[in-house]
């Protein structure tokens, strides 16, 4: 929670803002930046702000503030988590599809400071790191291509997948300012979720379909590749 300032009129949002280290806001009802009425006695806007964090590194984090009809405008924030919900979840999903890929796109955005990992993370954002992880996920997508790699519901694959599945997801959470244990959570939910979607689609359309498996399979290199690093640019 960040009690900024109290301000005694309702009516100047802007010179409200003014006080917070706001780089944009938005006022989701009607999206107007100002109003001479209050038609609701809780009004949410949605600020972006950029705060400090005490090693001085900056973190932006969406925050609600709420305006209660009648009463002193006071801006309490509060970060939004549906996002970082969904990006923990998704970036589980797509170690469902590739188990090394998400961690290895997680490394490079450290790297190149894209997130923000403070310690137990930060060793992912090394050079060392970037190497090894990167040279595994190249291994494992070539290996996914052999006839004779074991199926990905199979317990070393499905393991492999919740482990990183859970630590990306933390990743993500920890890196958009949430909680450690609700990214493991629902990184671990996101790839029991890709483990089995991805299995049933990929051997369904190689069987409706009729057409060779590497076809599919690269296809779902690609979103696995992208997809994580669409999520970690995002943050």
């Amino acid at each position: 929670m960040y009690r900024v300032a109290q301000v005694s009129d309702p009516i100047r949002l802007e010179s409200a803002c003014q006080l917070a280290p706001a780089v944009a806001y938005d006022l989701i009802s009607n999206r107007i930046l100002s109003s001479k009425f209050l038609p609701l006695n809780l009004i949410t806007f949605r600020i972006l702000v950029t705060s400090a964090t005490p090693d001085s590194n900056k973190q932006q984090r969406y925050v609600t503030l709420h305006q209660s009809a009648g009463n002193s405008f006071c801006d309490t924030f509060e970060p939004m988590k549906t996002s970082l919900l969904l990006f923990s979840f998704l970036i589980g999903f797509f170690a469902g599809l590739r188990s090394l890929t998400p961690p290895a796109v997680t490394a490079w955005a450290a790297h190149l400071g894209w997130l923000n990992l403070q310690r137990p993370f930060s060793w992912i954002g090394s050079s060392a790191s970037v190497v090894i992880l990167s040279l595994l996920a190249l291994a494992e997508l070539i290996a996914d291509k052999l006839p004779k790699t074991p199926s990905r519901t199979a317990p070393p694959g499905l393991i492999a997948r919740i482990v990183t599945g859970g630590f990306t997801g933390a990743c993500l959470a920890v890196a958009s300012g949430g909680g450690t244990t609700m990214g493991v959570v629902l990184g671990i939910i996101g790839a029991l979720a890709g483990t089995f979607a991805g299995y049933k689609a990929r051997t369904g359309i190689v069987k409706a379909l009729r057409i060779p498996d590497i076809y599919v399979a690269l296809t779902e290199d690609l979103i696995a590749i992208g997809g994580s690093f669409f999520l970690v640019s995002r943050l």
